[in-house]
């Protein structure tokens, strides 16, 4: 009888020692990050950076605005040109013509093209050229929104137009690349590259565009972009985490084992 209490103790014990180290490595792990690619003419430099936030903005055309709406998180699974621009902008106007041949050879692969015209005044002595003037100009093929208050180019930290992000099918930014000439040269290697990626199991990795935060332009824009992007959304076990439980739970068997040995020798 004393035998079997005491296998019984150990097996729980042991149990003990199994949900402490689960539990330690949920609570350990560290959720993953994406490493960028920023192109710059200053150079080329690799950040860790999360996803960038969702937002909805009103689509225009060369009449104006078209009365709908564009959300980016509707193309999630896709992998996403998402190009800032300024109509009046020349090198956005030198870019023009380059972005529609992108969109041509690559809009049959499943990208998705998307230029946000942000509302930025002239500058620099430029014309004032509006975005329905631009589009009757170039004639793009991409799908144009209008960031009207610069909310959103806020919210991504766009300095300088044009801008172009490469969004991977799980919504990280895999490369961002600012001026036009830098565009030409490594657009269509960023893409090609956010193409070649595989999601091994969508159920896991689901994408983060799904769990981007909106932006409105009442929210704080210092916290208004997700902090999801690039992350796994279920945590993962890491082997440090396991090993930490194990141990954890190995120094409490052994310490209440020493004690009912106590227990046993005084009774």
């Amino acid at each position: 009888m004393i035998r079997l209490r005491r296998w019984a103790l150990a097996l729980k014990l042991a149990s003990c020692m199994v949900l402490v180290a689960l539990v330690a490595s949920l609570s350990v792990a560290v959720p993953n990050q994406t490493s960028t690619t920023t192109i710059t003419n200053l150079g080329t430099y690799v950040t860790v950076q999360m996803g960038l936030g969702d937002f909805t903005l009103p689509i225009v055309d060369r009449n104006g605005l078209t009365g709908k709406t564009l959300t980016l998180s509707d193309f999630r699974g896709k992998v996403i040109a998402l190009e800032f621009m300024a109509p009046w902008c020349p090198p956005c106007q030198q870019s023009a013509s380059f972005m529609e041949s992108l969109y041509n050879n690559y809009t049959y692969k499943g990208v998705v093209f998307i230029a946000v015209a942000v509302g930025w005044p002239p500058c620099c002595g430029h014309k004032n050229v509006t975005i329905t003037q631009f589009l009757s100009t170039y004639h793009s093929s991409l799908t144009y929104v209008y960031d009207s208050g610069s909310i959103i180019s806020t919210a991504y930290n766009i300095t300088d137009v044009p801008t172009l992000f490469v969004l991977s099918r799980t919504g990280a930014v895999e490369t961002r690349l600012q001026d036009v000439e830098l565009i030409q040269q490594h657009a269509s290697a960023a893409i090609d590259a956010a193409l070649a990626q595989v999601v091994v199991t969508m159920t896991y990795q689901t994408s983060t565009l799904s769990s981007f935060q909106s932006l409105q332009p009442s929210q704080n824009l210092a916290t208004s972009v997700a902090q999801t992007g690039g992350q796994n959304p279920i945590p993962g076990f890491s082997i440090d985490s396991i090993v930490l439980g194990l141990i954890v739970g190995f120094v409490l068997l052994l310490i209440t084992r020493k004690s009912a040995f106590k227990g046993k020798s005084t009774s």
